[in-house]
């Protein structure tokens, strides 16, 4: 197991709805290149408030998204997020 810190971090618009869960190393790096990255999304204007929360390793904070995605179904996850 990494014992690499990596977050988990959440895009909220201004109504307080979910819009995305994610997972990086670098989260203020990560919310750049979702801003103005190659693979900008246009829902990425929606957003008005970040969260992040870190966990002790890589696979602890994918887990962690992928529990988020399933159980708090953010708009714009695809990944995770449809039933089983």
């Amino acid at each position: 197991m990494s014992a690499e810190p990596t977050a988990v971090y959440r895009f909220y618009n201004v109504s307080a709805d979910l819009l995305y869960v994610g997972v990086s190393n670098d989260p203020e790096g990560r919310w750049k290149a979702h801003q103005w990255g190659p693979d900008r999304m246009p829902w990425i204007s929606e957003v008005a408030r970040r969260t992040v929360e870190w966990a002790t390793s890589r696979e602890l904070a994918l887990d962690a998204e992928e529990r988020a995605i399933k159980t708090e179904r953010p708009r714009y996850n695809g990944k995770h997020n449809y039933d089983d």
